[in-house]
């Protein structure tokens, strides 16, 4: 099992989070530039996770005891759970970090069931995360759910809590889980199982991926290496000054929580790209979404680019800021600034290419 005993190798993880961070240009809290670390409080406390190659640290996890989760973002997440189960029942994953250029050696699979292995074999229960949206549909299918209608805002945007109920073998079987043939060697969860439905009633996942477990930890491999970034996609690649110059001449919409972006039937020809807050996908009458978006997520991209109406109902669930990107406006943009454009339409083209990725697995 991948886990860090001594001091030596906890620090190494520490600087590994710090290396990761400071090439994608992100600056968490805990970084701390002198050590050349990214570290909090809860690292004392938690257990580490973690691959290595001859050449250095290739990936990196960490779980949080229940009882020490005072200091982490969903310790009010844990407040419902609390009324019925111990703290000692529940875990928290969190500080993922993924070295780019060490996926094609990363076995992540081993990874994410050393850790699962180790909550049960510690009795946890329940297995929580604060998931970015567009990671969701990758931990829905490892079995987690979301609950509730907490949000935790974060520097990379807006987390959507998710727990991952640790015996539940039927949804583990249903979902073809990759973790199911560890979970089924455990005894199966009635309790939890019924409590939680009770609480918080069926939770069917909203968008899963549906692969085989190989491409399907290559694929969530190159989503969590890169959800650093993840916010900024459409302006990959560009200068400070081209991106700032995009922001600046791109309209920019402001929507309160609960307003519609856009809705079924709508004949508008705009692309949104989120900048800020959360947005959840929804056909007419139905409270399930079908998808939730966060920031760097697009959407509207069937009427730009067939100019047919809209297709479901875009709601926003939090205070929300995107980019309204017309046709007319990516044409004088084309004319204008061409390379600067070209760069946005195969962002734009990367980003259309992922979604089919996962929603077509053929």
């Amino acid at each position: 099992m991948p886990i860090a005993h001594s001091a030596a190798e906890i620090n190494a993880i520490l600087k590994f989070r710090f290396q990761i961070s400071t090439q994608v240009q992100n600056i968490p809290p805990g970084l701390d530039a002198k050590l050349e670390q990214v570290s909090d409080p809860l690292d004392a406390a938690s257990s580490h996770f973690f691959m290595k190659s001859p050449n250095g640290i290739l990936a990196s996890l960490r779980v949080v005891p229940g009882p020490k989760a005072n200091g982490s973002e969903l310790r009010d997440a844990l407040d419902t759970f609390k009324t019925k189960f111990t703290l000692s029942e529940m875990a928290i994953l969190d500080e993922v970090y993924i070295d780019p250029e060490a996926l094609p050696d990363l076995d992540l699979d081993k990874l994410m069931r050393d850790a699962y292995r180790a909550c049960l074999e510690a009795g946890v229960r329940f297995f929580f995360t604060a998931c970015l949206p567009h990671l969701m549909p990758f931990f829905e299918h490892l079995g987690f759910r979301s609950f509730g209608d907490q949000t935790n805002a974060s520097s990379l945007g807006y987390k959507v809590p998710m727990v991952l109920l640790t015996r539940d073998h039927g949804h583990l079987y249903e979902l073809a889980s990759p973790l199911y043939r560890t979970a089924k060697n455990s005894r199966d969860d009635d309790e939890a199982r019924y409590w939680f439905r009770q609480e918080f009633g069926a939770r069917a996942p909203v968008q899963p991926v549906r692969l085989e477990d190989a491409p399907f930890y290559q694929l969530m491999g190159s989503q969590l290496a890169d959800h650093f970034r993840h916010r900024a996609r459409i302006i990959q690649g560009l200068s400070q000054t081209a991106a700032q110059h995009f922001l600046k001449n791109a309209a920019q919409i402001k929507v309160p929580a609960g307003q519609f972006l856009v809705q079924k039937g709508q004949a508008d020809h705009a692309l949104f790209v989120i900048w800020e807050g959360l947005c959840h996908v929804r056909a007419e009458g139905q409270n399930t979404p079908l998808a939730v978006l966060g920031a760097g997520d697009i959407f509207g991209e069937m009427g730009f680019l067939s100019g047919a109406p809209r297709c479901a109902d875009v709601i926003a669930q939090t205070p929300v800021t995107v980019l309204r990107l017309s046709p007319d406006w990516l044409h004088n943009w084309m004319r204008e600034e061409p390379t600067s454009a070209a760069t946005i339409l195969l962002n734009l083209a990367k980003i259309l290419a992922q979604r089919l990725a996962l929603s077509n697995p053929n």
